[in-house]
């Protein structure tokens, strides 16, 4: 898994708890963001059905909180293939390494490590 790598993982830290699409920031330091079909969260980044056939629907990267997942369920993503959906395409990582500039709920250290995951991962 890299970033830019989209998964399928239970996420237990938002209500109701529930399989979510989850967007790979850096998998070294478990950073991921959440996909949702609506724009109901603050600095939310849309994403498009027809760039990204693992969506079923129009949708958004939910930039404006970071997510980590248990070292045993990142495992089972990891042997898992089916669990690994998609990625994003190349001009959406460099909109929303853009976008983090307006994020005001992550941190800098935090928007430096996104860059720099992306960055070594030559996805940028």
């Amino acid at each position: 898994m890299k970033p830019g790598d989209v998964i399928v993982i239970y996420n237990e830290d938002i209500y109701p708890p529930k399989k979510k699409l989850s967007l790979c920031l850096s998998l070294k330091d478990n950073l991921f963001f959440l996909i949702n079909s609506q724009s109901n969260y603050p600095f939310s980044l849309a994403i498009d059905k027809e760039n990204h056939k693992f969506l079923k629907r129009d949708s958004y990267i939910c930039c404006g909180r970071i997510f980590s997942y248990p070292k045993e369920k990142i495992e089972k993503v990891l042997k898992d293939k089916s669990l690994t959906v998609g990625k994003l395409v190349a001009d959406k990582v460099i909109e929303l390494i853009n976008y983090l500039s307006n994020v005001k709920t992550l941190n800098k250290e935090e928007k430096n490590i996104i860059m720099n995951s992306f960055k070594t991962s030559n996805i940028l």
